[in-house]
């Protein structure tokens, strides 16, 4: 699966982002210890690698090339895909903005972030896992490998573009740092049949250039525990967001 190699390696490190955020959920939900900068970083992950390089290049790299080919731009999976996408870039502003107060949350807000924080992991991985399962073999199965082959070629040229304007970030170590760290944090509730990572698509992947990660320096973060008495919620505006 070489052509689609780029974009079932983004899912695989989404994947990765959601889990972390799954375990952060589970420890606010069980009021454990968090350690200030984590939620940020996250959010900051699913921003910069989820929406601005992934989303972005199903869009405005995969999505126009499909098209150009004969498939339809309003068949549901396209269809469903945009849409998909703009849900969760809602529930990434609403995060966002959550996280320009982190840890000075009321109780109410705790419980508003956990759901928008699993709400934005499940659709997550709903949406890659339906895109492994029936999009990408649909793709392998009616072009020619010349076709194939532009598209890799097209899809490498965009994560090089993405890579050189980009701020550092390495989703991997991110996510099995923030992952690892709430590990011991009990589930609040039980995992949905779809939380596991996308399977590859029909043909096998290829031993073609790796992504390229950039190791993040490290910061220490005091470790804060929820306050007895939660302050009352305060109306804040709209996020600025991190480019």
């Amino acid at each position: 699966m070489r052509a689609l190699e780029s974009l079932h390696r983004d899912h695989q490190l989404i994947f990765g982002l959601t889990e972390a955020l799954d375990a952060y959920a589970n420890a606010l939900d069980a009021k454990h210890p968090l350690v200030a900068g984590d939620f940020k970083a996250l959010v900051h992950g699913f921003r910069t690698f989820a929406d601005y390089r992934h989303f972005e290049k199903e869009e405005n790299i995969l999505v126009p090339w499909l098209v150009r080919r004969g498939f339809d731009d309003n068949s549901g999976i396209l269809v469903g895909a945009r849409n998909e996408h703009q849900q969760l870039r809602y529930l990434i502003d609403v995060l966002y903005q959550s996280a320009e107060r982190e840890l000075d949350w009321s109780r109410d807000e705790r419980n508003r972030i956990s759901a928008a924080a699993r709400s934005l992991s499940e659709q997550q991985r709903q949406l890659a896992a339906q895109q492994e399962i029936e999009l990408f073999p649909d793709i392998l199965t009616r072009l020619p490998a010349h076709a194939l082959d532009d598209l890799a070629s097209e899809l490498w040229q965009f994560d090089v573009r993405s890579e050189v304007r980009a701020s550092p970030l390495d989703v991997q170590e991110l996510s099995r740092d923030v992952a690892g760290r709430y590990a011991d944090a009990p589930p609040s509730r039980p995992r949905a049949p779809s939380a596991s990572p996308p399977p590859p698509s029909s043909r096998p992947a290829s031993t073609s250039r790796p992504a390229r990660c950039v190791s993040r320096p490290e910061v220490s973060r005091p470790e804060v525990s929820w306050p007895e008495a939660w302050p009352e919620s305060v109306h804040h505006d709209r996020p600025r967001f991190i480019t």
